[in-house]
């Protein structure tokens, strides 16, 4: 069976006829249709919704969108098929063309197929488009001494266990470039055969990007030079995600809060909330007690002493300590994944904590590093999960106001930057 994956996001003027296509295609083999919803915010599941109710469809759904990559990788996890492939919900490609493609695996003759595209005037979106496309393709043919004519070719057929052993880790259009190096750097041979294909413009809604180009030529590099990213860069457990800086930056963070603490308060108690599922800062900072909060189980090294708790502090419940149990409460990037509603509430909760005189330290991404970081995740330097999930980032202004509106007050508030001003930290004393 072919499981045909569909990742989908706001695609509501095209994945009505889209499916329709696939669903009149003639096949060799019998076909799954696995939707994978990337969090749509328009009608899109709307105008399918009797094809899902007929089982003429199969959904996946994302709560939030995570990027293409991200719902790839979704649908491979999901598939029934023995075959699978890749199929955008845009109208720029057709499903007729999967025949031929599927004719190679079926004989024997290949393990992974590509339909490759040929460019005209008629069928392309611009000439940086092409140019860049055919830029990645040659590169990638320098690196990995072979001869592809089209790495970015949505129509990618290979065996679903194939898939599976690639591992992929791409959340947004970097998917293409990084399951095109992990089939070649596997030894897999990808045999070429051409489609047709006519490229929608920016105004029927193309959604790639130039930093998609850099973000591919990273990939490429990466693989090849270092072979392919492991299921978690550096400690496991450290980050949330495994952007190859992520290790570092949480330790620039760990090192920037433990300077902020004053040393006669070391002989009492701290706790870190969103401490990680392993609290790196509070194994290496010294304190008689130390206590870590986090939304998932927390694995901790053997002597680390560290009380952890398994509690999650976007909800609003009181934090589950007793008041002023603490000389110091420290959030090191948290504060950009919670609700900004919530907000103040914490704050509150935090101070009820602390005994008098004690403190609150916290770090945050200072607001203008938004485009940068964005970048930074195209590149797999920081992970894409962390940074989708940023509800909000900071300024000192902001960081100041949210205070006064606390329990805290600003009187006792102090404001600085590290990491060449991307990072933010704020230290406030309880009276």
């Amino acid at each position: 069976m072919l499981t045909i994956v569909v990742p989908v996001y706001n695609e509501e003027k095209t994945i009505r006829a889209s499916i329709e296509r696939v669903l009149k295609a003639e096949f060799p083999v019998p076909v799954e249709i696995l939707v994978v919803d990337d969090g749509s915010v328009d009608s899109s599941m709307a105008q399918i919704s009797d094809l899902i109710e007929h089982d003429r469809v199969k959904l996946v759904r994302h709560d939030r969108n995570r990027g293409k990559g991200a719902a790839v990788r979704s649908g491979i996890q999901a598939a029934s098929g023995d075959i699978l492939t890749i199929f955008d919900a845009d109208m720029e490609y057709d499903p007729d063309d999967y025949k031929e493609l599927l004719m190679p695996l079926l004989n024997g003759e290949a393990e992974v197929v590509y339909g490759t595209r040929s460019f005209g005037a008629h069928s392309a979106y611009s000439f940086w488009f092409v140019m860049g496309n055919h830029f990645l393709s040659f590169f990638t043919s320098f690196l990995f001494n072979t001869w592809i004519s089209d790495i970015e070719t949505c129509f990618k057929v290979a065996k679903t266990d194939v898939w599976r052993s690639l591992a992929l880790k791409s959340n947004g259009f970097g998917i293409e470039a990084e399951c095109t190096a992990k089939f070649l750097k596997g030894k897999h041979r990808i045999y070429e055969i051409p489609i047709q294909y006519r490229a929608r413009t920016r105004e029927e809604g193309k959604k790639l990007q130039w930093t998609d180009g850099l973000a591919a030529i990273w990939i490429l590099l990466r693989i090849r030079l270092f072979g392919p990213r492991p299921a978690t860069a550096g400690t496991p457990g450290l980050t949330r995600g495994s952007g190859r800086l992520e290790v570092f930056l949480a330790k620039k963070r760990a090192a920037m809060a433990d300077k902020l603490i004053d040393e006669s308060q070391r002989t009492g108690s701290i706790l870190d909330l969103g401490c990680g599922t392993t609290p790196y800062f509070l194994i290496k900072t010294r304190f008689s007690e130390k206590a870590g909060v986090e939304k998932r189980p927390v694995h901790m090294p053997e002597g680390a002493h560290v009380r952890a708790t398994v509690h999650d502090i976007e909800k609003p419940q009181s934090l589950p300590f007793e008041d002023g149990s603490f000389e110091v409460v420290t959030m090191l990037a948290v504060l950009e994944h919670l609700d900004p509603k919530r907000l103040i509430g914490l704050l509150d909760e935090i101070h009820r904590l602390l005994r008098p005189g004690g403190t609150v330290i916290l770090t945050t991404p200072a607001s203008w590093t938004d485009p940068i970081l964005a970048v930074m995740a195209r590149l797999g330097l920081v992970s894409h999960e962390e940074i989708d999930e940023h509800h909000q980032t900071h300024t000192h202004r902001s960081l100041r106001e949210l205070f006064s509106r606390s329990r805290f007050g600003n009187a006792h508030l102090q404001l600085g930057r590290f990491e060449l001003g991307m990072n933010l930290w704020a230290k406030a004393q309880k009276p």
